[in-house]
């Protein structure tokens, strides 16, 4: 099966190194599109593990398309009975660049139209009843030569299903996801996104950070985490469980370094003066520094 991704310009490059890395074969990029081959269960490999594509599109056909006849002989002959049941919906879209069949609507007419007469011969119906699951027919047309395509992925691969709501004059996912894999961001460094907005850009990265798949959220199936142990030291969530709460919220910017110093007991010398600890190790607090109260937000930016 061949399959065609639809990018944003400039993003060829990156689609074509995730379908390496997801071991398609022969892929190759072309302007606004990445082109590979593989079998029917890669169809949703593609539609959850991609970042950067738009859409995965399986090629049914291509063929010359000079005029209207050769359009609706060539999309008349794709078997179309084995793809599409009999109340199966199929609604047309396309575009056409540089071809002498400039007019996109009359386009898509005659390949309804050849579609329409194919089902309808092969189920036996001058009617078709289009009440079922829809199949989203795509073509395009490119210097006379016509590509017929069928949509796998629906809604558009940007639509992740973590966003309940879109902002005015959102950033595509798509978009954000190819600026943090050109930045080379794997999770290991500092991120830092000054106008981060609705948060596009960091939510895409925390999901290349953790390596997980940015297909719709319905799609991954999830797993129940299990309960984690309390150490010695330590609070439920990972914090010291001694540590007092204004040291805690101060951050990691805020706190002394370790001195390597085993903390006082209480009541010994340097009792009552406030320490942090983490990783097992001890951060002292000198006695000239001052320590704010847990709410004081200039502390906290």
């Amino acid at each position: 099966m061949k399959y065609t991704i639809p990018c944003l310009f400039g993003l060829e490059a990156l689609v074509a190194d995730e379908l390496r890395r997801l071991d398609l074969k022969n892929v190759r990029a072309e302007n606004g599109r990445v082109h590979c081959d593989g079998g029917p269960a890669d169809i949703p490999r593609l539609n959850i593990n991609l970042r950067c594509g738009a859409r995965v599109l399986v090629e049914l056909a291509s063929f010359p398309a000079p005029d209207f006849e050769a359009l609706f002989q060539g999309v008349a002959a794709i078997p179309w009975e084995d793809c599409i049941p009999r109340d199966g919906e199929f609604p047309v879209k396309g575009y056409s660049i540089s071809s002498q069949l400039h007019s996109v609507p009359a386009c898509q007419a005659i390949v309804k139209k050849a579609a329409a007469k194919r089902l309808g011969q092969a189920y036996g119906c001058e009617t078709l009843p289009e009440t079922g699951d829809r199949y989203q027919i795509q073509f395009a047309l490119i210097k006379d030569t016509a590509a017929v395509y069928l949509d796998t992925s629906g809604d558009g691969l940007y639509k992740r299903g973590y966003r309940a709501h879109n902002n005015g004059a959102p950033l595509r996912e798509t978009l954000a996801a190819a600026l943090v894999l050109l930045s080379r961001y794997r999770g290991r460094d500092p991120f830092c996104d000054p106008f981060c907005g609705s948060g596009t850009i960091p939510i895409e990265a925390a999901l290349i950070a953790k390596n997980r798949a940015s297909g719709p959220a319905l799609c991954r199936p999830k797993v129940a985490e299990p309960p984690r142990q309390a150490v010695a030291g330590r609070g439920r969530r990972g914090h010291g469980s001694r540590i007092p709460r204004p040291v805690r919220h101060l951050g990691r910017g805020h706190r002394p370094q370790c001195g390597g110093v085993e903390p006082p007991q209480r009541g010994a010398g340097g009792g009552g003066r406030l320490r942090a600890l983490r990783g097992g190790g001890c951060r002292k607090v000198p006695p000239g520094q001052r320590l704010r109260p847990a709410g004081d937000q200039s502390a906290l930016r």
